[in-house]
């Protein structure tokens, strides 16, 4: 009977462990396919963003290449941003793009690379920050 038993409980283990991990990459591969950057994130970046965690915080970014950042509705800084593949040294494959941000003031470079932009028309702007590896999701009010 005991035999039974750990025969059981073994199977039961081994099940779990193949057919959820298995489970888990089927979940991330369909995470990422959800992910998939624009035909033309140039375009459709343009506009107004709220950043999900905190609405009072906004962008917004204009056809002449400008980022403004506005808190509660106070414009607080005007900076320039461009769309690329390149951003301080790191390069990404051809699909993939930066978001590189200069700093008006000291001209200084922000990167975070662009997970996607209004992909199958969600509405949610993703980043990745490059130097700490943080996500940062906007939204199109």
């Amino acid at each position: 009977m005991k035999n039974k038993y750990i025969i059981l409980l073994f199977m039961l283990t081994t099940s779990i462990l193949v057919f959820g991990f298995s489970g888990y990459k089927f979940i991330n591969k369909k995470t990422n396919e959800n992910l998939i950057i624009t035909e033309d994130p140039e375009t459709e970046i343009l506009g107004f963003w709220v950043l999900e965690n905190d609405p009072s915080t906004k962008i917004e970014f204009t056809i002449d290449g400008y980022i403004k950042s506005y808190t509660d509705n106070q414009l607080e800084s005007t900076d320039l941003y461009q769309i690329t593949n390149t951003c301080e040294g790191e390069t990404l494959s051809n699909n993939e793009k930066f978001l590189k941000i200069i700093d008006s003031n000291d001209a200084s470079i922000f990167c975070s690379i662009i997970n996607g932009v209004n992909a199958n028309n969600s509405n949610i702007l993703s980043l990745t920050t490059s130097n700490q590896g943080k996500l940062v999701v906007y939204i199109r009010p």
